[in-house]
């Protein structure tokens, strides 16, 4: 080979890395490939999906749900492994395509249900938690809403995020009964608690201002005796 031919060959390859490449973060290549139908690793409609609590992000593909319908989910991990203080009591979310990839700033967030359930696998504790979100057009940041990224904060532990078809996250009427008669009767309890409390208070201060005043056992004021050396 010449020298010529080297000397070109070499040129070429410094010409070619030095184009400016893709401005694409690593994250959206990898979330924005995986949007086909099929692929396990896009949660589809009414399915469930399996990751480690590091992955941080699932995709689900959303273009099954129209706009302004909601889309519900439960997400299952182990019982403590879920934060409980502001700001992780729930998932981040946005809508992304080629084009629009995952943008921290964009980021929307909803909290968890009041429902939390509980379940036992092989003698560990594994705590449930529910989420809605609706396909708003206003969040799809010029997307076309079909591809949703789910951001979960899971500290340790396996992750099961599951695309329910119903609210399951919903309060029953039983449900919401039996959590209305429990208040009923602790607000109960505390009133009657402090009505015993504010009459024994009153007993006791009404039996010592009767010791001090000299009352017999039928509530009399006894007149004290003069010294003997007073007395006629």
């Amino acid at each position: 080979m010449h020298s010529s031919t080297i000397i070109y060959f070499f040129l070429t390859i410094v010409i070619i890395l030095s184009q400016p490449q893709p401005n694409v973060p690593e994250d959206t290549v990898k979330l924005t490939f995986l949007k086909e139908k099929g692929n396990d690793k896009t949660l589809q409609k009414g399915d469930s999906i399996h990751v480690t609590y590091d992955e941080y992000m699932i995709t689900f593909n959303s273009e099954d749900f129209k706009e302004g319908e909601e889309m519900y989910f439960k997400i299952k991990a182990e019982e403590y492994a879920f934060y409980d203080y502001e700001g992780y009591d729930g998932i981040y979310y946005q809508y992304i395509d080629g084009d629009h990839g995952y943008d921290e700033r964009s980021l929307m967030f909803t909290k968890y249900q009041f429902k939390t359930n509980f379940e036992y696998i092989n003698d560990i504790k594994y705590k449930i938690q529910y989420f809605t979100i609706k396909k708003n057009k206003n969040e799809f940041r010029g997307t076309n809403g079909n591809l949703l990224l789910i951001y979960f904060m899971i500290d340790y532990g396996f992750v099961e995020i599951t695309n329910t078809l119903e609210d399951e996250g919903k309060l029953k009427t039983w449900e919401i009964v039996l959590i209305v008669i429990a208040c009923v009767l602790v607000v109960a309890f505390i009133i009657i608690y402090i009505c015993y409390r504010r009459k024994k208070e009153l007993a006791m201060a009404n039996a010592g201002n009767g010791q001090a005043y000299g009352t017999d056992q039928y509530g009399q004021y006894n007149q004290p005796y003069p010294p003997a050396q007073y007395q006629y």
